[in-house]
């Protein structure tokens, strides 16, 4: 209709109603609805056999000179009853392969293949194979646990020998993952000489502390033990070289991972150990609780200023769990260990943690938040009891959309970052649904999906209109520290200020004040001594030429919507079987 090409999100809406709320409601052959889908699937481990990731055509058009470095690298996580189980003494990767071969090595321990390799190899992820190579050679990364020191072989043994040295896999996986002062060793006997000496020390955990979470997890003989979360003491040197480690697990285990071990070792010593509660790193670990000890996984955490002074955020930087490890609950388990110690002040000097976010989350990662959120909301009545009543008015004509106060208690109470609240709202009211997406929350959804596809363009604009002007120095405490103003300019003052440092600098004492010591400065203070500059009138025409930009596909939209219509779908499945 004509009202619709006039208005972007009802013709987006309209398509979307269309084709999703068909797919909200529909039935298998049996006339049931179709299973839920876990909340956070991880691709299966994959055995050693070379299978190739690329399609079947592909092999005779692939480059002869080439391996797919995707398929030819593999990971293999090992701990203390590997190293006894070898034969001899320490660990024997041969004899250990070669156990994989008879597999007498269960399937998900035997190798793992890579899901990302572009950090290491090269955009095309390819390891150049000299003519003295075999297309089936192998490079196995064996990466201990605890300790996460990793010794690399290849099969066969010298299939790389006369691979020029910048081109040779192993040297391109000390280079670009374990970079110094990382540990990837090539010597057997080295690395079982470092490996006996790290078992005989445990995790480097903050002294005194109890775990942060608790849970069982079943092993691969179907026995059950316990995993816990525990935060890791950055104070402990051992926890920085353990920190290095890491990193280079991130940069094979993560898309565009990156080491954060410099920013650790900047950090004070009394603020590695969480004593300060001021900006810094968090490491945290999931660990196995019985002898000998596991690393399951670890997180990394950046804790940064709220205003007031006595709050903070948390942002999620990394969360990663090593392969032999996934689909177990361990990923879920980090994930409410971190909301746990976010709710607790005294995890961080009496500071309150005003929200937690993510850094650029993969998708397993949201479904993890997700679920998680949704399952302490269930947790509490006044949530339940405000999703029913919702649903209540919805059938009186009335709107699903989040309420005001409700949004409010959930940062207040759960710590959940206002972008986030719409998705837990909507996964709330499905679960009240039994796991049912009606026309009226595809509606919601739909909505959200169109208003986060704005989202980048409304925060680049605000950063565009941020502004920070530099003092050169300060004196504070007789430390000589770099003091600045930042401030968010309406487009007027910008205009009417093509270099405004002078009036900003002669108001940083006030601002400093004002912000409460804050910083150097803040936005808020800056506020009461700036002079007060109308925006310009918007005109007509204005108004018209931005309608015009707000261009919308409604196949673009179709295919978001669908994709956040599964996700509501996993974390509901995800946080009812919990």
């Amino acid at each position: 209709s004509s009202s619709m090409s006039s208005n972007p999100f009802a013709a987006a809406t309209h398509v979307a109603d269309l084709r999703l709320s068909k797919m909200a409601r529909s039935t298998s052959h049996d006339g049931e609805k179709p299973p839920l889908v876990h909340g956070d699937d991880i691709p299966l481990p994959i055995h050693v056999d070379n299978t190739h990731h690329g399609d079947a055509d592909d092999d005779d058009d692939a480059d002869d000179n080439t391996i797919d470095a995707l398929d030819a690298v593999r990971i293999h996580v090992i701990s203390k009853e590997h190293t006894n189980s070898t034969g001899g003494s320490g660990f024997n990767p041969h004899a250990y392969l070669q156990k994989i071969q008879e597999h007498s090595v269960p399937p998900e321990v035997g190798g793992h293949a890579l899901e990302y390799a572009n950090q290491v190899f090269g955009d095309d992820e390819t390891i150049k194979r000299p003519p003295s190579c075999p297309r089936a050679a192998l490079v196995h990364v064996f990466i201990h646990t605890p300790s996460c020191l990793a010794l690399v072989t290849t099969t066969p043994t010298e299939a790389f020998k006369d691979a020029p040295p910048r081109e040779h896999p192993v040297n391109l996986l000390q280079k670009h993952a374990f970079a110094e002062p990382a540990k990837l060793f090539t010597s057997i006997d080295e690395f079982n000489a470092a490996i006996a000496e790290a078992e005989a020390n445990s995790l480097p955990l903050l002294p005194n502390a109890e775990p942060i979470a608790v849970a069982p997890m079943q092993l691969e003989d179907n026995t059950t033990t316990q995993m816990a979360v525990s935060r890791l003491n950055l104070a402990d040197e051992a926890c920085l070289r353990l920190r290095a480690q890491l990193d280079a697990i991130t940069v094979l285990s993560v898309d565009a991972g990156s080491a954060v071990l410099e920013e650790c070792e900047e950090t004070s010593q009394e603020e590695r150990a969480g004593n300060l509660g001021g900006e810094g790193w968090e490491m945290y670990a999931a660990h196995t609780t019985q002898a000998p000890v596991k690393l399951l996984g670890f997180m990394a955490v950046y804790r940064f200023y709220a205003f007031p002074v006595d709050r903070c955020r948390l942002r999620l930087s990394q969360l990663v769990t090593l392969p032999s490890f996934r689909r177990k609950g361990v990923g879920a388990l980090m994930m409410r260990a971190l909301y746990r110690s976010a709710s607790d002040p005294k995890q961080r000097g009496g500071l309150s943690v005003v929200d937690v976010s993510l850094e650029d989350p993969t998708e397993e990662t949201r479904r993890l938040r997700d679920s998680e959120d949704v399952r302490r909301l269930l947790s509490d009545d006044y949530f339940v009891k405000a999703a029913d009543a919702c649903w209540e008015k919805a059938s009186q004509g009335g709107s699903l959309k989040l309420p005001a106060d409700v949004s409010r208690r959930m940062g207040e109470s759960f710590q959940i970052a206002k972008m986030q609240r719409r998705r837990a709202w909507e996964v709330l009211l499905s679960c009240r649904r039994n796991g049912d997406v009606s026309p009226e929350l595809l509606k919601l959804i739909t909505r959200r999906v169109l208003v986060e596809g704005g989202c980048a363009e409304k925060l680049s604009e605000k950063l565009q209109r941020k502004r920070m002007f530099d003092s050169g120095g300060a004196s504070n405490n007789d430390d000589e520290v770099s003091a600045f103003v930042m401030w968010r300019a309406s487009r007027s003052m910008i205009e009417a200020y093509k270099d405004p440092s002078k009036i900003l600098l002669q108001a940083l004492s006030g601002a400093k004040t004002a912000a409460g010591g804050h910083g150097m400065g803040g936005s808020r203070g800056m506020a009461n001594f700036l002079p007060s500059i109308p925006e310009p009138a918007v005109s007509e025409a204005n108004l018209k030429e931005q309608k015009e930009k707000e261009v919308v596909d409604p196949e673009k939209v179709e295919e978001l919507v669908g994709e956040a219509v599964q996700d509501v779908r996993r974390a509901v499945a995800a946080a009812t079987r919990r």
